[in-house]
């Protein structure tokens, strides 16, 4: 039993089943709209890469419940710049003797209560002050510190206008002036070119710059993070290799079989492991089928697997027949556990009706003998409910996830999205989760193009540097019948494979334990 549980029972928030050798004390910003709780979900489902750390929870107003002395690791995400730190909580970090890690806002409260000599001696570095700030209500995409350094490689933070025209983003970032630690990483200014610390260290004591989680994208500083954790928990990667997975996505028994075969012969031509994201039963405007009533379509998996593939359920039907509001869409369009309509849980969100469909899907597959190693949910969305569910029947899940923080509502203003670039074993919901994290490549008329495999290639090969990062993506056979044709999968293969990226079968890592 850990030595925080017997503190913190009631305030444990998604901790591993199994007793771990590190507990790490995760604080936060209990503010009322609940961005510090949601940022902290973020930070604690990276964690959840870790199989050694338990992770929990706390609201810096709660400290006092949960002191730092009874923690392996510390570490504090500052996302309200008037949150207090408790006097406590400030005396215990300057005495704590593990190592600790300091996120965004509120450093400068840290070195005012420590005074600027000992903080300084302490962290290695001075704050100076908040850059980006005035940025928030433009309508253009401002210059700000944009790019980051790390390992010889460049992310960036992601800036956009949306619909309206408003500036998405948070350029935010607080300007620190080194004068002993170590640079870990170093952000750039997208006008001046100045330079200024990202991630520090000084022996224990780690500092990030900014809120690394938000508004976060596929070559994003959010993945720096990600591989700064090891150094900071002291923990060693799972593996030496790096990891591919393409996933052939949407494949049903209504499924043009020409298409889907041109796709599996690409992986059987080179060897390469692979998975298909199947959809059990078919419901189109002509024909509903279930994939056992069709027998070459039931031939055609047979010969996937037997040549590399597993088998991902991917719902039951990938739609719902019962309009919303907006419509009823056909197999591999719409949503099957969430309402797209009010982007919200569907109004008959139980046990019961999730349950219901994964044991239609579970058995379809049953009788026609076709093994699965896990599940992608449809367009990644499904409430908290159902995606437990889906764990509690599955194991494993591939895909980006959905969050929302307990007891808050669950609406779009609460929800976090967030994908990762290696293997969760436990997440915020318990789910083992493999990565999705070079995305995908759209049909030109949603806008694809080679653009996208050149960004999904670039992003490869930027995450070469991140400690059991994935290079995973999905890809639709539809893409044949246009203008980036086979091609665009021929090259984001070749290319991963040319990056040093081994592509693996999930059947393998399961039966690993992976």
């Amino acid at each position: 039993m850990s030595r925080v549980l017997t503190l913190v029972a009631a305030l444990v928030f998604g901790t591993s089943a199994a007793a771990a050798r590190l507990d790490v004390c995760l604080y936060f910003d209990g503010s009322e709209d609940g961005f510090g709780e949601r940022s902290a979900v973020m930070v604690r489902n990276l964690l959840g890469h870790f199989q050694e750390v338990d992770v929990y929870m706390i609201p810096l107003q709660r400290y006092a419940q949960v002191p730092l002395s009874g923690c392996d690791r510390g570490m504090y995400i500052g996302t309200s710049r008037e949150a207090p730190l408790p006097p406590p909580f400030v005396a215990d970090v300057a005495n704590y003797g593990e190592p600790f890690l300091w996120m965004n806002y509120n450093i400068w409260k840290l070195e005012q209560a420590l005074g600027a000599e000992k903080f300084r001696a302490a962290w290695g570095f001075t704050y100076e002050r908040i850059d980006g700030q005035e940025h928030k209500k433009l309508r253009k995409i401002p210059d700000f510190h944009r790019l980051f350094s790390y390992k010889g490689a460049t992310f960036r933070k992601v800036a956009h206008l949306d619909s309206q025209g408003a500036f998405v983003g948070h350029p935010e970032i607080v300007i620190v002036k080194n004068t002993s630690a170590a640079v870990l990483a170093e952000a750039t200014h997208s006008a001046t070119k100045a330079k200024t610390p990202y991630v520090l260290r000084k022996a224990n004591l780690f500092y990030v710059a900014d809120n690394p989680v938000t508004v976060i994208d596929e070559r994003d500083r959010y993945l720096i993070f990600a591989d700064v954790l090891f150094d900071f928990l002291k923990l060693q990667p799972r593996s030496t290799k790096r990891y591919a997975l393409a996933r052939i996505e949407d494949i049903h028994p209504g499924y043009d079989p020409q298409l889907l075969q041109m796709t599996i012969d690409v992986f059987r031509s080179r060897k390469l492991p692979f998975a298909i994201s199947l959809i059990p039963r078919y419901v189109g405007a002509a024909k509903r089928i279930d994939a056992t009533q069709d027998a070459r379509f039931m031939s055609q998996i047979r010969y996937a697997v037997d040549n590399g593939a597993t088998i991902l359920v991917h719902g039951y039907e990938h739609q719902l027949t019962v309009d919303l509001g907006c419509g009823v869409s056909f197999t591999g369009e719409g949503y099957e556990f969430w309402d797209v309509c009010k982007n919200a849980p569907l109004p008959f969100d139980t046990v019961t009706f999730v349950q219901r469909r994964v044991d239609r899907a579970k058995q379809i597959l049953a009788e026609g003998k076709i093994p699965y190693a896990g599940w992608v949910t449809p367009h990644y969305a499904a409430s908290p409910l159902a995606i437990r569910v889906v764990q509690t029947n599955f194991g494993r899940v591939v895909q980006r996830m959905k969050y929302f923080a307990d007891g808050q509502p669950m609406t779009a203003a609460n929800s976090i999205d967030q994908f990762f670039p290696y293997t969760i074993s436990y997440d915020y919901y318990g789910v083992h989760v493999w990565p999705e994290n070079l995305g995908y490549v759209p049909l030109p008329r949603f806008g694809g193009g080679a653009k996208h495999v050149d960004a999904m290639l670039e992003a490869a090969r930027a995450n070469r540097v991140i400690r059991d990062a994935w290079a995973s993506f999905f890809w639709h056979p539809l893409l044949i019948r246009t203008d980036l044709g086979i091609q665009s999968l021929e090259r984001l293969v070749d290319g991963i494979s040319a990056l040093g990226y081994e592509f693996v079968s999930l059947q393998d890592l399961r039966n690993r334990g992976e």
